[in-house]
């Protein structure tokens, strides 16, 4: 792999600001921020569940362009067109062929190795 547009400042910058919140975090709210931490107290703890789930699936996360509730309700179409396809056809099921399968790594390798 190639790198072409080598930013250690912009990246170093990004990592401290996200370092920064991070401490913020911990001295206003006395606890640490993780994603495997908050997503577990948003299932199971009743103290701070709107917080977390705002840290989870705010506006700015996702694509980056769009809300990943878009990406979520997106996702959740597509599985429930999958199951009406199953109630209308009761014995079958989705079967990836190992070509179709192949061609979409390929794909997708060759899109990563152009950044």
């Amino acid at each position: 792999m190639y790198i072409i547009n080598f930013t250690p400042i912009p990246a170093f910058l990004g990592g401290s600001l996200i370092g920064l919140a991070v401490a913020f975090f911990f001295v206003f709210n006395g606890r640490l921020i993780g994603v495997s931490g908050i997503a577990s107290n948003f299932l199971t703890s009743k103290d701070n569940r709107f917080d977390n789930f705002l840290f989870l699936v705010g506006p700015n996360t996702g694509l980056s362009h769009t809300s990943i509730i878009h990406v979520m309700e997106s996702q959740y179409n597509y599985a429930l067109d999958y199951l009406k396809n199953l109630k209308n056809k009761p014995n079958s099921y989705l079967n990836l062929k190992e070509s179709v399968f192949k061609n979409f790594n390929k794909k997708i390798l060759f899109f990563i190795n152009l950044f």
